[in-house]
């Protein structure tokens, strides 16, 4: 990801993972009908990962207090200098219990 930036030359990159879709997706026709469901699969949109790289200069531009994400983050798509990362790993977000029993169930049959 640093690589990346770098050789992009924006002031901050963000990594943008596909979300991991656990309990799976559903397609639907025009009437909202579903006509498929798919399960365990990655999302076509890419989401903010969360992980940045930042150029030393980006720091005069963070608020003292308050999210970057509604300030900084802004200001630098509108002046062009946030670059993303396709990351190709989906994201698997632990939002509930299930997720995280899930998720060491997953560790520990890969171990």
């Amino acid at each position: 990801m640093f690589t990346h930036h770098r050789r992009h030359e924006g002031l901050a990159s963000v990594a943008l993972p596909r979300p991991w879709l656990p309990r799976g997706s559903a397609e639907c026709d025009d009437r909202g009908r579903v006509t498929a469901l798919a399960s365990r699969t990655p999302a076509p949109l890419r989401v903010n990962g969360g992980v940045f790289v930042f150029e030393a200069r980006v720091e005069e531009m963070l608020p003292d207090e308050g999210d970057h994400e509604e300030t900084t983050l802004p200001l630098l798509i509108r002046t062009q200098q946030l670059m993303g990362f396709p990351v190709n790993d989906p994201l698997r977000a632990i939002n509930t219990p299930r997720d995280v029993h899930d998720i060491e169930r997953e560790i520990a049959a890969a171990g």
